[in-house]
């Protein structure tokens, strides 16, 4: 039941990749064919891990994001405004230093962009979350890779006001480090007819306007009735024929 050997080893990179986020300070590898795909050193901090995994210049559109409030604890990283993509997206959350999945914690985030972004843009986010024991539960997906939590709705307003707050300091503003590129306008001029004929072709109008000149008028075979005999079964004209009836 396994797929091609390239399709399996992106599926093995991407376990090992968020391995790799979970744990910073470990360091990972990972090869397939006699090729590298991933050689990891054990990272200082989160950015070093990130550059690590998809590049340097990808880690310095990031920007550090810390609060605490009522015993739950949110750290990690999301991305400026400025360099945010529409598209697909790089978001992973951790728990208590497990990855999980959840749809609404990610819209939480994007509503901490409100106002700085549009909503087709999906800007990057790594989050960890430390949890009170008892105030989360892992065991309600059969891979493990969804949790409860006791009060949602509070974990996802912490969240939402971490990214505001992180996205009102001077790191999140935009950099003037690199020149950006002109701005190109696409002039879409109309396509060429295939050929010559085509400009010298008159529009016909449809057959319902057109006019056509009245030919000659063909007359017609008036109809003749049949008689009544032949109306009639061959075998009762025979017997007609044969046995007249009596006077």
């Amino acid at each position: 039941f396994l797929k091609a050997v390239g399709a399996e080893a992106r599926a093995v990179s991407d376990v090992v990749s968020v391995l790799a986020l979970a744990n910073a300070s470990v360091g990972f590898g990972l090869t397939s064919g006699g090729r590298v795909l991933l050689e990891l050193p054990p990272a200082s901090d989160l950015t070093a891990r990130v550059a690590a995994l998809w590049g340097r210049e990808e880690a310095t559109t990031l920007i550090a994001l810390s609060t605490e409030s009522d015993g739950i604890e949110v750290r990690g990283l999301i991305q400026r405004p400025d360099a945010a993509k529409s598209g697909f997206r790089r978001a992973h959350l951790f728990v208590n230093g497990r990855p999980f999945r959840s749809p609404a914690l990610l819209a939480s985030v994007d509503r901490g962009y409100r106002t700085t972004i549009s909503e087709k843009v999906r800007p990057w986010a790594f989050l960890y979350l430390r949890m009170p024991p008892g105030t989360v539960d892992m065991n309600v997906h059969p891979a493990k890779a969804e949790v409860r939590f006791r009060d949602a709705a509070v974990v996802e307003s912490i969240v939402e006001e971490a990214v505001r707050a992180a996205l009102t300091s001077d790191s999140s503003a935009a950099t003037l480090d690199t020149q950006l590129a002109a701005p190109q306008l696409v002039v879409r001029e109309p396509r060429p007819p295939a050929r010559a004929e085509h400009a010298k072709r008159r529009v016909r109008p449809p057959s319902s306007f057109r006019r056509t000149p009245p030919g000659p008028r063909v007359p017609q075979r008036p109809r003749t009735l049949p008689h009544p005999r032949a109306l009639l079964p061959h075998r009762v004209r025979w017997q007609r024929r044969t046995h007249p009836p009596p006077k």
